[in-house]
């Protein structure tokens, strides 16, 4: 089993290039084109409502790395005492 720390190390190491910011901009346009008005049938708009909401876990996957870390370390911490 991997430890915890080397996860959250490499998550934000991941974080700070240049390549995550691009993919994360990417993702953020595809969210703001994506609508679901223009869907005719309840199929496209089920399946276009699938898509943005993995887009947004997607949009969102730094943010709850982040707020997972910070919740492990508290863990930690009460532990540790």
């Amino acid at each position: 089993m991997t430890d915890p720390e080397n996860i959250f190390d490499a998550a934000r190491e991941m974080f700070i290039t240049e390549g995550w910011k691009n993919f994360v901009d990417e993702i953020d346009g595809l969210i703001e084109t994506l609508t679901l008005d223009a869907a005719s049938t309840s199929d496209d708009f089920f399946h276009a409502k699938g898509k943005l909401e993995a887009l947004r876990v997607v949009a969102n996957y730094e943010s709850a790395v982040l707020a997972t870390e910070a919740q492990h370390e508290s863990v930690e911490d009460l532990v540790a005492h």
